[in-house]
């Protein structure tokens, strides 16, 4: 695999609404990953629909252990995240806004 430390990793998922999630990747050792789930800034754009970015550094909950495939790594039985990658802006990494939809 090619996921380094520092490396952000995007869930997309569900049935009648779209969930999105981030995780940092915060240590490597082999084919495992440490993972971090981070906090995200999210707006509406219309309704129930909306856009969010990660927020890397602002954890949420416990590190996590996974083992990494070669096109991401399988969070739980309904979610797999794979890299997000930024755009490089003036050496600070900018990440495009992700599309999320609730039902209710």
């Amino acid at each position: 695999h090619s996921i380094r430390v520092g490396d952000m990793l995007k869930t997309c998922w569900g049935y009648d609404e779209t969930n999105v999630e981030f995780f940092e990747v915060v240590a490597v050792s082999r084919a495992m990953l440490t993972l971090r789930e981070v906090r995200q800034e999210s707006a509406s754009t219309d309704s129930m629909h909306g856009r969010c970015v990660p927020m890397p550094g602002d954890y949420i909950g416990a590190p996590i252990r996974r083992r990494a495939g070669p096109h991401g790594v399988r969070i739980d039985s309904c979610r797999f995240a794979s890299r997000y990658a930024p755009t490089m802006v003036a050496g600070v990494p900018v990440y495009a806004p992700a599309a999320w939809s609730a039902t209710h």
